[in-house]
């Protein structure tokens, strides 16, 4: 993030009586022991210990996401207020997980609108539908739930490309990219596309 919106940053969390370490560190093995002990890591998308990354995200960002002990929050450097939740349902635990621990972090998100986005790969619609809808309404009252088909990465990225003041979730961001991160989550499709915050777990 820019020093400005880390200055605002810091402005909110100490208004809302939070506790923010932000400072230095020397290596993402300091962030990763950081993040045992943290609620919420909040991580700029350009962050980078090597001078001349100008990627965003950064290769080290992306690294670092799959080994962090706790919710991480993917701040672009353009700030903007968040107006409603995007969340990517993919029918496993994960998904909800994100949505679950987004929930627990920042209640107050509850007032805004939610849209989830599910893409249908095959015939049969969205896995556990009906309870997903209760489960949402019990947090939620403005609910809307959109059904995209097509390749998972090209029809997130369809959809979310043109969106702004949103703040999506992803879940399962784990060690294995390949068959956990890029096929169920395409969360590194949406970081290094969309300019807006990402909400991301892997429990």
């Amino acid at each position: 993030m820019q020093d400005e919106g880390r200055e605002r940053l810091k402005r909110a969390a100490e208004n809302a009586g939070l506790t923010l370490h932000d400072g230095p560190l020397e290596d993402d093995e300091g962030i990763v022991e950081e993040s045992r002990f943290a609620d919420l890591v909040i991580v700029g998308a350009g962050l980078s210990f090597h001078e001349f990354s100008n990627e965003s995200p950064s290769r080290f960002v992306m690294d670092l996401l799959p080994k962090m002990q706790c919710p991480v929050l993917v701040m672009p450097d353009d700030l903007q207020e968040i107006k409603e939740i995007y969340f990517a349902y993919n029918g496993g635990y994960s998904s909800v997980y994100a949505l679950r621990q987004m929930i627990y972090l920042f209640p107050e998100f509850k007032r805004l609108p939610v849209t989830v986005l599910y893409v249908e790969e095959g015939r049969g619609g969205i896995p556990f539908e009906r309870s997903l809808k209760d489960w949402l309404y019990n947090h939620f009252d403005n609910i809307t739930i959109k059904l995209l088909k097509g390749d998972p990465a090209s029809a997130l990225m369809d959809e979310l490309m043109p969106k702004k003041n949103i703040l999506v979730t992803f879940g399962a961001f784990g060690r294995n990219k390949v068959s956990r991160f890029l096929r169920h989550s395409n969360a590194e499709g949406v970081l290094q596309v969309i300019n807006v915050p990402v909400f991301i777990t892997h429990p």
